[in-house]
């Protein structure tokens, strides 16, 4: 179990890290905040964080997107060497309870939907991080039938890391449309 969480660890602090920032609407990125947010994280590199706020919106889309991919592209070479078959049913997206991860996968696309709409000031606020951590609890149950040797636990976080690591990169993909736009 142990090795386990070591092995996702990486994984887990990249997307606290690109969570955190897309939190924060361009309006508000004032040096405070930016020091806040970039300074929370454990073992966040702070000087590489402040670069990526010092860049124009197209540019913060392009590397965040970029780097979820990167994570994401590691997660599914990693669940490759797992016993249990995973099922592509969404692009790029590994899973394991098909119809509990499709329900689990539209929720979340249709919050980062929302959290976009409140970036560019055209929605409500909608508190992206609650709704993601929400619907991605609601699936652990989905996980139950998994022993422990097959790697349950770790198959259950790379999957929810995945989910949010996809919407990290369609929401990348709308603001990087927008400024083009």
């Amino acid at each position: 179990m142990a090795s386990s969480l070591q092995t996702i660890r990486p994984y887990v602090i990249t997307v606290l890290c690109l969570l955190m920032m897309l939190m924060i609407k361009p309006a508000e990125s004032d040096q405070a905040l930016v020091d806040k947010v970039c300074s929370s994280g454990e073992n966040v590199d702070s000087s590489y964080c402040q670069k990526l706020f010092k860049q124009d919106a197209f540019s913060l889309a392009s590397n965040l997107s970029g780097l979820a991919r990167i994570a994401l592209a590691n997660i599914k070479f990693k669940a490759s060497f797992n016993k249990k078959t995973f099922v592509d049913t969404q692009p790029d997206i590994p899973q394991l309870c098909s119809d509990e991860y499709d329900s689990v996968f539209v929720k979340v696309r249709r919050a980062c939907k929302m959290n976009f709409e409140n970036l560019v000031g055209t929605g409500n606020d909608y508190p992206l991080e609650e709704t993601v951590a929400t619907v991605l609890s609601g699936a652990d149950a989905c996980y139950s039938d998994f022993s422990e040797p097959l790697g349950s636990e770790t198959n259950k976080e790379l999957i929810k890391l995945a989910a949010i690591l996809q919407c990290i990169i369609d929401l990348g993909r709308q603001m990087k449309c927008a400024v083009a736009c």
